[in-house]
């Protein structure tokens, strides 16, 4: 169990080969951190053991430099790197830790339900996933681990009578020097699926593997399996078709992000450039959306309850979907609900 000065270490989230995740709360001092604004502010913690993977000490300054690159990410889409600890053998950062789980606890929900994910969802996740890997790739950052168990889901009041009721974060970003060093073995098995053929051969790769794995994510909503079981899989590309009744738009999508050559593969500004999405997710809340109407987001939490059960006021702004066309806009409640 790691000690941390000003947080009280509340529980292991989870455990991976050389790294545990904890959840903290900073300790009661009468002063809040900047970045929290709640009485109690809790925090994900991840200790990285620089010992278990045989570092050297220049390595392990690399490390450090790599994981203060972090504290620079600031974006809607992605987790916020709030604090780094660093000794000679751990390395801890502070991070954003969701209160409603990852992107994986909830298809794991709709898969031992029986329902299938609703295609506004689909496309809002993956709009999001998009804004956030494109902003590491302008920082100059490849993620190299996303995974479904790697998207936090923030609740957003302002949507929670809606399909949009979640923001999405990218999180657990694989620093350079350990995927240098170690390769994809000291990956958790879970991540092993969603890596791209040229991380599985171990041979040079560039922001394209975030590429596959986004097609990967992609994959797993429209059909809450996963796309592929082995490196003869990953290698050659080969997956099991789209069900029919999900929108060829996104099975097209899958079928360009998941190309075995990475020269081929389209990439996340690419996706983001094509009239297809603007046209597609036009009318919905998005990550730009929320992080602009921040205040907004913040008069409407004060003027609702917690939890989706809670009545709507009058006045209160929401999202609704037009009987007439099916877009998504914004309105007022003018009666009160509940």
């Amino acid at each position: 169990m790691i000690k941390l000065r000003s947080y009280d270490i509340l529980q292991e989230v989870s455990r991976r080969q050389g790294a545990i995740i904890f959840k903290a709360r900073h300790k009661p001092s009468g002063e809040v951190p900047a970045f929290m604004d709640d009485e109690e502010p809790v925090v994900c913690a991840k200790c990285i053991d620089m010992e278990s993977y045989a570092l050297s000490k220049a390595q392990r300054g690399s490390v450090c430099t790599e994981a203060r690159e972090l504290l620079r990410l600031s974006h809607a889409n992605v987790a916020q790197y709030h604090k780094l600890y660093v000794s000679d053998t751990h390395l801890v950062y502070l991070t954003d830790y969701a209160e409603s789980g990852t992107l994986n606890h909830l298809m794991h929900t709709l898969r031992n339900s029986g329902e299938k994910m609703d295609e506004d969802l689909v496309w809002h996740i993956f709009l999001q996933l998009c804004m956030g890997l494109r902003e590491l790739h302008d920082a100059a950052v490849v993620h190299r681990n996303l995974t479904a168990r790697n998207v936090l889901l923030l609740r957003e009041t302002m949507f929670d009578h809606t399909v949009f009721k979640y923001r999405c974060k990218i999180t657990d970003i694989r620093l350079p020097t350990i995927q240098r060093h170690c390769g994809h073995v000291a990956l958790p098995s879970s991540s092993f699926r969603y890596l791209a053929p040229e991380l599985v051969k171990n041979q040079k790769h560039d922001h394209k593997v975030d590429s596959w794995a986004l097609g990967c994510v992609l994959y797993e909503l429209l059909t809450l399996t996963h796309a592929f079981h082995s490196s003869a899989a990953i290698a050659a590309a080969e997956y099991a078709p789209i069900p029919e009744g999900r929108a060829p738009e996104l099975a097209g999508l899958v079928a360009q992000l998941l190309v075995a050559d990475p020269t081929k593969r389209i990439s996340v500004s690419e996706i983001l450039q094509m009239p297809l999405l603007h046209e597609r997710c036009a009318g919905m809340p998005n990550a730009a959306f929320l992080e602009s109407e921040s205040r907004l987001a913040a008069e409407t939490s004060r003027a609702c309850a917690a939890d989706a059960s809670s009545p709507l006021r009058e006045g209160t702004r929401v999202w609704f979907k037009s009987a007439s066309d099916g877009r998504w806009r914004q309105g007022e409640i003018s009666e009160q609900i509940g």
